[in-house]
């Protein structure tokens, strides 16, 4: 498991430095990444601000997420984004926080 864990690490490390790179022609894309065990990475591109996305399958211990947007994310453990956000992910940030056990909506809001 430690060997998968590091390797989810390094795509998101090479998401971001794709990212980052400087010169590009394009504005570089607006995504939210979140990587399952059982599907792999998953990629939301482009979210509106105050929507609510459902994730393609609830986060487990090992999860992990990077937040490429400008809005802050929060995630949910149920659908719907109802409730308390178990977790929030700033611009930029990465989290594997044990906190995403269980999330399955997402909801970005404008960042503070």
């Amino acid at each position: 498991m430690r060997g998968l864990k590091s390797a989810t690490v390094g795509l998101f490390a090479s998401a971001a430095l794709v990212l980052a790179l400087p010169g590009a022609a394009q504005a570089a894309p607006v995504e939210f990444f979140y990587y399952t065990t059982a599907q792999g990475a998953q990629v939301l591109r482009s979210p509106e601000t105050d929507q609510c996305y459902h994730l393609s399958q609830r986060l487990q211990y090992g999860s992990e997420v990077l937040n490429k947007t400008d809005s802050t994310a929060r995630l949910f453990q149920g659908t719907g984004c109802l409730g308390e956000p178990v977790l929030i992910v700033e611009p930029g940030e990465v989290s594997t926080d044990l906190k995403l056990h269980g999330a399955q909506s997402v909801e970005f809001v404008p960042a503070t």
